[in-house]
């Protein structure tokens, strides 16, 4: 299946974890026309052999900040949050 995936991205999720609301950053795949095919079961965390790779990765995690959010108990993406 991996072969299947043209691209990723960093995405904030949301998902119900007991009374909690749990929000993460998790990686996305889509497909040639930009449809979610997988996420990372776990959250991601920046890593990187140098401090300016750290720094870049961060950056990216940033962006997901941009973007609409995931649900992941609905499988829906949300429009405000």
């Amino acid at each position: 299946m991996a072969d299947d995936f043209m691209g990723w991205n960093y995405r904030l999720t949301v998902q119900k974890v007991g009374d909690e609301q749990v929000w993460a950053v998790r990686e996305f795949y889509y497909d040639e026309a930009g449809n979610v095919v997988a996420w990372t079961e776990d959250a991601v965390h920046a890593e990187g052999e140098t401090w300016d790779e750290v720094a870049n990765d961060l950056e990216h995690m940033g962006e997901a900040l941009t973007q609409p959010t995931f649900d992941l108990d609905t499988q829906t993406w949300l429009k405000d949050t």
